[in-house]
């Protein structure tokens, strides 16, 4: 069972041993000290964070990690540098909790997934309903949707991330579809599933990566191919309708330099990507948030996803 998280590692005032911690490997690279002698550098993860853990006298292991992999370590924590000199790196057979190295949302899954459900019973038109659970209903996709993370660590990197962003995007859409005139169930079926291709861009075990087809292709492209393979299983669904779907998966990123396929060019399309553009945004603005207010720092480092900095008032308490 694991006891020593990096977050207690770091709020050591001191140097200190560090005896069988437990951590996932999430880095690996091999560095030249200044002596010309490679050295191997190790990211050490766990939910509360990373640290470096280093290794000089690496000899022939080299290649006897990689990533993804849970290490027991013994070494000596160096306040100075904010990292482990590893004295000995052993490769963790046992059993493992995935919430002890990945963050969980801290909203209820499963009344996330009814609340899914509710939003897919709303809808009217009979192909599009009958396609959605057919997506949701599958007990494997089921599975992964509800504790898969959105992102590898810009927004929602966490187990129900997806889950979390996808009903947030979808609501927005509700909202929006009474504004404007447009086919409401195409663009609320479309925010449901504008990320189903997630589900094969990224793995989820102890730490969160890309698949290899992942980094080929894309989850806009997945989830273009996976929808279309649903659509032509389905019996007879209109073929403008599904070309609206996918053109909505296609562009949900916007624009081609944000990573869309082809640019938004239906109003229902537009209407998704902007929504999933914001919740995006809004995510990663109240993470740097809460992690800026403990800190008492109101103005953080530039993000480089937001392009800006972030500002955190502080919590004025009522007297």
């Amino acid at each position: 069972m694991k006891s020593l998280y990096v977050a207690d590692i770091r709020q050591w005032p001191g140097d200190r041993p560090v005896t069988e911690g437990l951590f996932a490997v999430a880095g690996i690279e091999i560095r030249i000290a200044a002596t010309g002698a490679p050295f191997l550098s190790l990211t050490l993860m766990d939910r509360t964070g990373t640290i470096a853990g280093l290794i000089f006298d690496c000899g022939s292991i080299l290649t006897e990690y990689k990533i993804g992999d849970a290490v027991l370590i013994w070494g000596n924590f160096n306040r100075r540098f904010s990292n482990i000199n590893l004295q000995q790196v052993a490769t963790y057979t046992g059993s493992l909790d995935r919430d002890d190295f990945l963050v969980r949302c801290s909203k209820d899954m499963d009344e996330m997934w009814v609340e899914l459900l509710q939003i897919i019973a709303s809808i009217k038109t009979s192909y599009l309903k009958d396609l959605l659970l057919d997506i949701f209903l599958d007990k494997d996709i089921e599975g992964k949707f509800k504790t898969w993370p959105a992102a590898q660590e810009v927004h929602h990197p966490y187990i129900g991330g997806l889950l979390e962003h996808t009903l947030a995007v979808a609501r927005v859409c509700e909202q929006s579809g009474q504004l404007y005139e447009i086919d409401r169930d195409l663009l609320v079926a479309g925010a449901l599933i504008h990320d189903i291709g997630k589900l094969q861009e990224l793995d989820c075990e102890l730490i969160i990566t890309y698949t290899d087809i992942g980094v080929l292709l894309g989850h806009s492209l997945l989830g273009c191919f996976f929808a279309r393979d649903r659509i032509l299983s389905a019996k007879d669904f209109p073929e403008q309708l599904g070309q609206g779907l996918l053109h909505i998966i296609a562009s949900h990123h916007g624009k081609s330099e944000w990573g869309a396929i082809v640019e938004s060019m239906t109003l229902e399309a537009f209407l998704v990507s902007i929504a999933d553009d914001t919740d995006a945004k809004a995510n990663r603005y109240q993470t740097l948030i809460d992690q800026q207010r403990p800190l008492e720092q109101s103005v953080g480092a530039r993000d480089y996803f937001l392009g800006t900095r972030v500002y955190a008032p502080k919590v004025v308490e009522e007297e």
